[in-house]
């Protein structure tokens, strides 16, 4: 094996160690970025029961429906 052979071998390895280390430091990065917490929206209704919307648009696009029906 030449010592040029080498050389480029190590450069290369050094190089894909550079790149390893700045995709996982970008990977941490965006992982401690806060998530937005959903969007909720809470109504009494006419008929007196409670409903609550849940989701990433509020009320115009729910996730999720919870209706309290206890008091009827």
């Amino acid at each position: 094996m030449n010592r040029s052979f080498a050389l480029d071998a190590a450069a290369l390895a050094l190089l894909a160690a550079i790149v390893l280390i700045v995709l996982a430091l970008t990977g941490l990065v965006r992982a401690a970025e806060p998530v937005p917490l959903p969007k909720t929206c809470s109504h009494w209704l006419p008929d007196g029961s409670f409903i609550v919307l849940i989701g990433r648009h509020g009320g115009m696009n729910p996730e999720a429906t919870l209706q309290n029906n206890a008091d009827r």
